[in-house]
């Protein structure tokens, strides 16, 4: 069965989250508690796999490495008197 998943992501340069095999990622964002995730396109049933993804400030180092990009998201929530904007990427496949 194939369903939409949220996914919580941390605001740090590399973290892993298992997810299925079969993914796909739809997009970055915040939801409405004010958390930076991601929603995935799962089957549901599949088995789950580590996936690095990376959420990277503007300015800062990206990998060193091929990564694909998800969304940029704006940031309003982090710091009162600074708005940050994240760009979120996922590990390529090789």
């Amino acid at each position: 069965m194939i369903t939409i998943h949220k996914y919580p992501l941390k605001l740090t340069n590399d973290q892993i989250i298992d997810l299925p095999v079969l993914h796909e990622v739809l997009t970055a964002g915040y939801d409405g508690n004010n958390n930076l995730c991601i929603w995935v396109q799962v089957e549901a049933y599949d088995y789950v796999v580590p996936i690095h993804f990376h959420v990277i400030g503007t300015g800062n180092a990206m990998p060193d490495h091929k990564v694909d990009y998800i969304n940029t998201v704006r940031d309003r929530f982090t710091s009162p008197d600074t708005v940050f904007i994240w760009h979120v990427f996922k590990e390529a496949k090789i």
